[in-house]
């Protein structure tokens, strides 16, 4: 959740991805990117832009089991939500499942050396991510 001073016009914020982002007024109001170019959109628009394991509780530290928060991240983005795995050490201690509800899916990350899976306490004779 994102908390407004009351009495702030404006708050600045860093996007998951880490964009800048300013927020003109609270949560019912617009926001727009600090880049040129950028366009005002309303802010509940900006943060349905994608999903991350974190939003099902996924700690990322490579010590917590993000098992759980992880297949119900991917049951998400194999529906049609983007994700995106912000960097860390995902653990997974069982084989997950994208289980495919339509043509394809979306899924971001901040490349091979920030945002990692690591299996742990699990044969290798399962995939680590099954698609279906």
């Amino acid at each position: 959740s994102l908390t407004i001073p009351s009495g702030s016009s404006t708050i600045f914020l860093v996007h998951r991805a880490g964009m800048q982002i300013k927020i003109l007024g609270g949560l019912n109001n617009n926001f727009r990117a600090a880049q040129v170019g950028s366009v005002s959109r309303p802010i509940n628009r900006k943060l349905q832009d994608t999903i991350s394991p974190q939003d099902f509780g996924a700690k990322a530290d490579g010590v917590v089991d993000d098992t759980a928060s992880m297949q119900a991240f991917l049951n998400a983005v194999a529906a049609g939500a983007i994700g995106f795995m912000p960097s860390g050490d995902y653990r997974i201690t069982a084989g997950l499942v994208v289980a495919l509800t339509s043509k394809g899916f979306s899924l971001l990350g901040c490349g091979a050396e920030a945002t990692r899976i690591i299996v742990d306490n699990f044969s290798f004779a399962e995939p680590a991510i099954r698609i279906s």
